[in-house]
């Protein structure tokens, strides 16, 4: 099992019940919220902060 990751200054765009658009690093992409560990901070539309997710999405994602 890989580490979770940590999105520093992750900036979310838009939000549903289901997921976040989060801008990071240049790039835009949405996250399911059931993938947000607990160590992440509760960001809302607007807000920037500390996200952390499964080291596996992180990868999907090509952020590793």
């Amino acid at each position: 099992m890989s580490e979770p990751f940590v999105l520093e200054d992750a900036i979310v765009r838009r939000e549903t019940d289901e997921a976040v658009l989060v801008s990071y690093e240049g790039d835009e992409f949405w996250l399911p919220k059931s993938q947000l560990l607990d160590e992440s901070v509760e960001l809302g539309v607007g807000d920037s902060g500390m996200l952390v997710i499964p080291g596996w999405l992180a990868e999907k994602k090509d952020l590793t």
